[in-house]
């Protein structure tokens, strides 16, 4: 019984030591994963490899997808996981950031790619499904500093930076005109910008913006949006009309029960509402509207990071 006891008051000893770090028990080896038995939804025919749905994602377009300490990680990953368990699928998860998400489709490289923007659909033998986002060019400022009644009417030495050669830029120029526009090199530049009263207002993505604020700066706002909001889902070959029916359907099913307002509410704070924010209406500020150094802005994408 001693001996027991003893046993019994050694194991707790290590037990208490392990529990503050101090380990010296052996790293148990991790156990396999359950083995579910998953039914595809969709044939192996319309897949590269059957029983495996190969996505396609950017990592440059932060907070869609972006590269943390080796892995691949935002939205459109928690969301191929989730499209994978509605379609019995397993999932490989392919960064497109170098070829574009068209081009792999077109070589072979993945069944479908992530963060296709709809508006572009036609520029391509692509077909798009599954909608899960809205995207639009928007107007940050502080909450409570600088309250405006409409977006477009803004108070008097106001100034607005934008990450130059983006479309958001543009709009910003048409709408505002080149005495209130301020440029930055990035995103992270315009809104530290305005968190140091450099500036009261950023043009930016309403995604990237809003991913930013909420993990950066707590006192931000989206106060509006400066063009029409456009889909943002699923690019699938145009030929394989068997996994855009079921992926776009899959989609759906996670939009309606909840799973993907959860997945972007975890990464942007909220499910964008851009259908029912105001839009500024496009009236020219000045026709020839042009940069700090006198050209027209460009079609570049805006960055999350610097």
């Amino acid at each position: 019984m001693k001996r027991i006891r003893a046993m019994v008051a050694t194991l707790l000893l290590l037990v208490s030591l392990g529990l503050c770090g101090c380990s010296l028990l052996p790293e148990l080896a991790p156990s396999d994963p359950p083995n579910y038995q998953m039914t595809p939804k969709v044939g192996g025919d319309a897949l590269i490899t059957p029983g495996t749905l190969v996505v396609g994602v950017d990592t440059s377009k932060a907070p869609f997808a972006g590269e943390s300490y080796g892995h691949i990680v935002g939205i459109d990953v928690d969301l191929a996981a989730a499209l994978g368990d509605e379609l019995g699928l397993k999932i490989k998860v392919v960064d497109v950031a170098e070829k574009g998400g068209p081009t792999a489709l077109e070589d072979g490289d993945i069944d479908l790619f992530f963060a296709f923007d709809k508006n572009t659909a036609s520029h391509f033998d692509c077909t798009f499904t599954g909608t899960y986002l809205y995207d639009a060019a928007a107007l940050f400022t502080r909450d409570g500093s600088y309250g405006i009644n409409k977006v477009e009417h803004l108070p008097e030495g106001a100034y607005v930076a934008v990450q130059r050669n983006t479309t958001t830029a543009e709009s910003a120029y048409v709408l505002y005109g080149a005495d209130v526009v301020v440029e930055t090199d990035t995103l992270a530049d315009a809104f530290s910008a305005l968190a140091n009263g450099e500036v009261q207002y950023v043009a930016a993505s309403a995604v990237v913006g809003n991913y930013i604020a909420y993990t950066q700066y707590s006192d931000v706002v989206m106060v509006g949006v400066l063009d029409e909001p456009r889909a943002i889902g699923l690019g699938v070959k145009s030929s394989n009309k068997e996994l855009a029916k079921a992926a776009g359907e899959a989609m759906e099913t996670l939009k309606n029960n909840g799973i993907a307002d959860l997945m972007i509410d975890k990464w942007l704070g909220a499910n964008l509402e851009l259908l029912d924010e105001p839009v500024v209406p496009v009236e020219p500020a000045d026709a020839n509207a042009t940069d700090a150094n006198g050209t027209k802005e460009g079609n570049g994408t805006e960055e999350a990071s610097s």
